[in-house]
Protein backbone atom coordinates (compact mmCIF):
# COMPACT_ATOMS: atom_id res chain seq x y z
CA UNK A 1 0.00 0.00 0.00
CA UNK A 2 1.07 3.57 -0.60
CA UNK A 3 -0.14 4.90 2.73
CA UNK A 4 -3.21 6.45 1.14
CA UNK A 5 -6.66 6.12 2.68
CA UNK A 6 -9.74 6.64 0.61
CA UNK A 7 -12.61 8.54 2.15
CA UNK A 8 -16.04 9.27 0.77
CA UNK A 9 -15.15 12.95 0.29
CA UNK A 10 -11.93 12.18 -1.57
CA UNK A 11 -13.60 9.48 -3.64
CA UNK A 12 -16.38 11.72 -4.90
CA UNK A 13 -13.92 14.52 -5.71
CA UNK A 14 -11.61 12.17 -7.61
CA UNK A 15 -14.49 10.78 -9.68
CA UNK A 16 -15.46 14.30 -10.63
CA UNK A 17 -11.98 15.22 -11.88
CA UNK A 18 -10.48 12.05 -13.27
CA UNK A 19 -11.70 8.52 -13.72
CA UNK A 20 -8.08 7.35 -13.96
CA UNK A 21 -7.14 8.97 -10.63
CA UNK A 22 -10.23 7.47 -8.99
CA UNK A 23 -9.43 3.99 -10.33
CA UNK A 24 -5.81 4.30 -9.14
CA UNK A 25 -6.95 5.38 -5.67
CA UNK A 26 -9.43 2.51 -5.46
CA UNK A 27 -6.79 -0.02 -6.46
CA UNK A 28 -3.89 1.19 -4.32
CA UNK A 29 -5.38 2.75 -1.20
CA UNK A 30 -6.82 1.51 2.05
CA UNK A 31 -10.29 2.08 3.39
CA UNK A 32 -10.56 4.44 6.36
CA UNK A 33 -11.05 1.41 8.63
CA UNK A 34 -7.95 -0.32 7.25
CA UNK A 35 -6.00 2.92 7.55
CA UNK A 36 -6.88 3.22 11.24
CA UNK A 37 -5.76 -0.32 12.17
CA UNK A 38 -2.09 0.48 12.75
CA UNK A 39 -2.87 3.67 14.66
CA UNK A 40 -5.33 1.84 16.90
CA UNK A 41 -2.92 -1.06 17.37
CA UNK A 42 -0.22 1.32 18.60
CA UNK A 43 -2.60 3.18 20.90
CA UNK A 44 -4.18 0.09 22.42
CA UNK A 45 -1.13 -2.16 22.72
CA UNK A 46 -0.18 -0.67 26.09
CA UNK A 47 3.52 -0.75 25.25
CA UNK A 48 5.97 2.12 24.96
CA UNK A 49 6.40 2.42 21.19
CA UNK A 50 8.22 5.76 21.16
CA UNK A 51 10.51 6.31 18.24
CA UNK A 52 9.38 3.33 16.20
CA UNK A 53 7.73 3.46 12.79
CA UNK A 54 4.86 1.04 12.37
CA UNK A 55 3.30 -0.22 9.16
CA UNK A 56 0.47 -2.74 8.98
CA UNK A 57 0.55 -3.17 12.78
CA UNK A 58 4.22 -4.20 12.80
CA UNK A 59 7.45 -2.30 13.38
CA UNK A 60 9.05 -1.31 10.11
CA UNK A 61 12.72 -0.62 9.60
CA UNK A 62 11.90 1.87 6.86
CA UNK A 63 12.96 5.32 7.98
CA UNK A 64 13.33 8.49 6.01
CA UNK A 65 16.95 9.72 6.17
CA UNK A 66 15.69 12.97 7.72
CA UNK A 67 14.69 11.00 10.83
CA UNK A 68 18.35 10.27 11.48
CA UNK A 69 19.40 13.92 11.02
CA UNK A 70 19.63 15.65 14.43
CA UNK A 71 19.37 19.14 12.89
CA UNK A 72 16.23 18.19 10.94
CA UNK A 73 14.64 16.71 14.07
CA UNK A 74 15.38 19.88 16.01
CA UNK A 75 13.88 22.03 13.24
CA UNK A 76 10.69 19.97 13.25
CA UNK A 77 10.52 20.14 17.06
CA UNK A 78 11.04 23.92 17.09
CA UNK A 79 8.44 24.52 14.39
CA UNK A 80 5.93 22.28 16.17
CA UNK A 81 6.49 24.11 19.47
CA UNK A 82 6.06 27.45 17.69
CA UNK A 83 2.76 26.35 16.11
CA UNK A 84 1.48 25.00 19.43
CA UNK A 85 2.24 28.31 21.12
CA UNK A 86 0.03 30.07 18.58
CA UNK A 87 -3.01 27.93 19.38
CA UNK A 88 -2.70 28.07 23.19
Amino acid sequence: MLGLCRTEAASSNLKRYSLIAWAFAMAFSKSTEQGAHTLMHCVLTGKNLNGKYYRDCRPSGALHPMVLDADARQTVYDKTAELLQKIQ
